[in-house]
């Protein structure tokens, strides 16, 4: 339910990008979740000080587990003096404890990760552990660390020592840079900073220093400034960097055209107000009204033209906006302009919306001219194959467009069933069941990272099983992953679904899809009378099954609801609701979640694509985005020309994870899509 705050910010195919969607990134964060892979490099990677009972822990667990308890139980117990000495600052403790009682621990490696933070920790030693650690979550931490802690220290010779390569971090990077301008890289730094300065881009600390110093230097001059301005002032989101670039140049030789430009940001439709003397300003403004008014601004191009003079740089940047916001206009678009000003476009993403535009205008002669543009890579991506094989067949090259569709036609996706299904061919599963061929001791014992895990679970220690279950899963084998995955999965079912998340193993459907909170669900279902399939897939997507989560607008528990959603569903159906924090009940989420839905299966003819876009995005949207120009579109038709690439994406995986918890349920014959929403007029 991020519709409600949000636009498009993130999204994509689950294959390929889950862990750079937003849900991924937040999913994990909040209050239980064992896993973050996009949690703030703040957050600690294992807890220092921790409530311990060995009597109380241990009731906790199952007989079969109290094995595994036992295994460390002394050193368990010594490694909790050492955290209690490290918080009271006895070092000395710490190392002997480490050195004679906890040599084969395995949560020792956090003891010399910490022990390593200390001032008197040697470079040598410090390199030794980033190099060799074999752990690379305290690895890369160290790192950082040790980045930021050399950093303010103006030791930019051992900064580099200890990351010779630029860190993946932005703001790492910026100090990274700042150390290599200090250490005889100053002209390739200089050349770095000021492109990103003049090109509007966002600037980390460490780069705002370096901003500073090369303005202190005469470097970077107003002029530079007077670029980053114009270059931000356009774009959708370059607010902050434009006004703090305006505050700059306020007083200065560009005053003027900085009250101007302020003066018509929000209003650039009025362009015409700008004296013909100052062509620059008035082209910055023009390109802004190009963006957000395409069609209006195209009448007005060549009297502009004629007016102010633009350069020719000025006139084609204002030209390719113009022609790349038309892409999302549904009428009255003069293609022959837009496809002149992309003939020569290198820019992927005005490439990807002019193929979603000649998929909307069912062009397919131009489907396959801007395939045949876009990168090989992408090229073998489900979307793009079923358009080249649709295509292919819609221009009369039948058996080429046949073989790749029937290819297709046999993998596991939304584009894979959607081929099948138009084809007459059965959807495959091709489920790969769990199998537990190794106990959990064989499994401790071949996975150094599970045993760690497992300690920190005994030890209650959230950010410590956080951390090391990101690091089982990387370095296990795709079956013993599964296998680690299905054993505590039965207490935490999210950490089957990271399984596959982290090894791809995308046929292992139970763990994949599973079916928590069932009684809940089939209660609900049926009261609601919405299918309990599809409320799985919504929550399945919404939370990857969290009732914890909460996301960054403050969309909560397993369906992701806003409170003012909840609030108004409840007040409509007259149902029991105590406010925001009861979202994190699965009961309440679930009742408050199902009923949203009947109401958007009612709004929309119980056609679930426009639903699921209507729950991503908003039922306005959803409407919006039909045809209204009297042209039958099919289904595949209006999600491929979804503009947000979230929602674009939300759509394909609520689908296709119904289907899947169908099958998952028993379902004898799932269904796809209706025969409603098969045959429905998009």
């Amino acid at each position: 339910m991020l519709w409600q705050t949000v636009k498009n910010k993130l999204g994509g195919k689950e294959v390929a990008r889950s862990i750079r969607t937003m849900m991924l990134v937040f999913v994990g964060v909040v209050l239980s979740g064992v896993v973050c892979p996009g949690c703030a490099e703040q957050e600690p990677v294992y807890s220092t000080q921790v409530q311990y009972t060995p009597e109380e822990a241990v009731a906790k667990f199952k007989k079969d587990e109290q094995a595994d308890f036992a295994r460390f139980a002394k050193e368990r117990a010594i490694y909790v003096q050492a955290l209690e000495a490290y918080s009271t600052g006895d070092m000395q403790t710490v190392k002997t404890l480490r050195r004679t009682e906890l040599a084969t621990y395995p949560l020792s490696i956090y003891l010399d990760f910490s022990l390593l933070q200390l001032p008197e920790a040697s470079l040598a030693s410090v390199q030794a552990f980033i190099n060799s650690s074999g752990h690379d979550a305290l690895s890369n931490r160290l790192k950082a660390y040790y980045i930021k802690r050399l950093a303010e220290a103006q030791n930019y010779k051992a900064l580099l020592k200890i990351s010779p390569e630029a860190p993946k971090s932005a703001g790492l990077k910026c100090l990274w840079q700042q150390a290599r301008y200090h250490q005889g890289y100053r002209t390739q730094v200089q050349n770095k900073i000021v492109s990103m300065y003049r090109h509007g881009e966002v600037m980390a600390p460490g780069c705002i220093d370096l901003v500073s110093t090369l303005q202190k230097q005469g470097v970077l001059s107003d002029e530079d400034t007077l670029e980053r301005m114009l270059s931000a002032y356009w774009t959708r989101g370059g607010t902050k960097i434009y006004r703090n670039a305006a505050v700059r140049l306020a007083k200065g030789r560009y005053a003027k055209a900085v009250k101007i430009l302020g003066k018509y940001y929000d209003t650039p439709a009025r362009y015409k107000a700008v004296p013909a003397s100052m062509g620059k300003t008035a082209a910055v403004i023009f390109r802004r009204w190009a963006r957000q008014d395409p069609l209006d601004a195209y009448q007005e191009l060549e009297q502009f033209r004629k007016t102010y003079h633009p350069t020719a740089r000025d006139l084609a940047n204002i030209k390719e906006t113009m022609a790349y916001a038309m892409l999302f206009e549904k009428e009255g678009v003069p293609m022959h302009f837009v496809d002149s000003v992309l003939a020569k476009t290198k820019n992927v993403r005005y490439l990807e919306q002019r193929f979603r535009r000649a998929v909307w205008d069912q062009d397919f002669k131009h489907i396959l001219a801007v395939l045949e543009r876009l990168p090989k890579s992408d090229l073998q991506n489900d979307n793009y194959r079923y358009w080249h094989g649709r295509a292919l067949v819609e221009t009369g090259h039948q058996e080429a467009g046949q073989k790749i569709l029937k290819k297709l036609a046999q993998e596991r996706s939304f584009y894979g069933f959607y081929a099948a299904t138009e084809l007459g061919l059965p959807l495959l599963v091709n489920e790969k069941k769990v199998k537990l061929t190794s106990s959990r001791a064989e499994l401790i014992k071949r996975n150094p990272s599970y045993a760690r895990y497992l300690e920190f679970m005994f030890l209650a220690d959230k950010f410590g099983m956080r951390t090391e279950w990101a690091e089982a899963m990387k370095d296990a084998t795709v079956e013993d992953a599964r296998m680690i995955a299905y054993i505590e999965s039965q207490e935490d079912d999210t950490l089957g679904i990271w399984e596959t998340i982290y090894k791809k193993d995308w046929g292992a459907l139970s763990l994949r899809f599973p079916l928590s909170y069932r009684s809940i669900y089939q209660r609900e279902s049926s009261e609601a009378k919405v299918p309990e399939s599809f409320m799985y897939g919504i929550t399945r997507q919404e939370s990857m099954m969290n009732h914890k989560a909460i996301s960054p607008v403050g969309a909560r528990g397993l369906m992701q609801l806003m409170p003012g959603t909840a609030t108004m569903v409840s007040k409509k159906h007259n149902l029991p609701y105590g406010g925001t924090s009861e979202l994190l009940q699965p009961e309440v989420n679930v009742r408050l979640g199902g009923v949203y839905l009947r109401d958007l299966l009612d709004t929309f003819d119980n056609n679930r694509i426009f639903v699921s876009a209507g729950y991503n995005a908003g039922p306005g949207r959803a409407f919006k985005w039909q045809s209204k120009d009297g042209k039958r579109r099919d289904a595949i038709t209006y999600v491929e020309s979804i503009p947000f690439t979230e929602t674009r994406g939300y759509v394909q995986h609520v689908i296709f994870y119904d289907y899947m918890y169908q099958y998952l349920q028993g379902v004898e014959t799932p269904t796809f899509l209706s025969e409603a929403e098969w045959n429905h007029y998009y």
